[in-house]
């Protein structure tokens, strides 16, 4: 009890240094804290809106040159989907998707250039996404010959179409092509994923 009443008093004379170490701490503690929030919601976190988080895993695709195996981080190609599809028994379902890019958006003075991600047809059907309205992607849908399709995510669907119902079917101009609006979702993370999926 006394080395705690000798510690008390030593802080309490030397204030100074009290409040140099308590600020140190605190600001030590609040940064830690905040970069473990950033990270968490960028890496550690499931993306909102998958129904099953727990059930989603990430595949990467393993090059081996010589002695050397390093993962890609990606760069699959679709034979390679088709081969994890064919050899996946265990997998309730596979989905692709490219890192997200640019797409040009509408045609001459109203053009803009938008964040959006190429993803296979099954995509949102592996992670139990369901659309605000209308219908997500189908396997027909990448069919070769077909009207390529674009899924609007929220915030662009306001921001472009002020939430209008009756953009599920028209057309939209993407990278020059003409593109049938499928259906508007919600996603809690829609803002650092993309605007649209084609």
């Amino acid at each position: 009890m006394n080395d705690l009443r000798y510690a008390l008093r030593s802080l309490r004379n030397h204030s100074g240094f009290t409040a140099a170490a308590a600020l140190t701490l605190g600001l030590g503690i609040g940064g830690t804290s905040t970069m473990f929030g950033v990270l968490d919601g960028l890496f550690l976190s499931p993306p909102a809106g998958v129904s099953e988080p727990d059930d989603v895993v990430r595949l990467y695709i393993v090059r081996r040159a010589g002695s050397i195996q390093a993962p890609s981080g990606g760069g699959g190609s679709y034979p390679d989907l088709e081969a994890m599809r064919a050899g996946g028994r265990n997998l309730a379902g596979l989905a692709a998707f490219d890192y997200p890019g640019s797409f040009d958006y509408g045609r001459g003075e109203r053009a803009a250039r938008i964040r959006g991600q190429a993803i296979t047809a099954d995509f949102f059907s592996v992670l139990g996404i369901r659309p605000a309205l209308g219908r997500l992607l189908v396997p027909d849908d990448g069919a070769s010959g077909t009207v390529p399709v674009a899924v609007l995510g929220h915030g662009f669907w306001q921001r472009e179409f002020c939430g209008d119902s009756g953009v599920v079917g028209h057309a939209i101009e993407l990278d020059g092509r003409a593109s049938a609006t499928m259906a508007p979702f919600t996603l809690g993370c829609s803002a650092r994923r993309g605007s649209s999926w084609a």
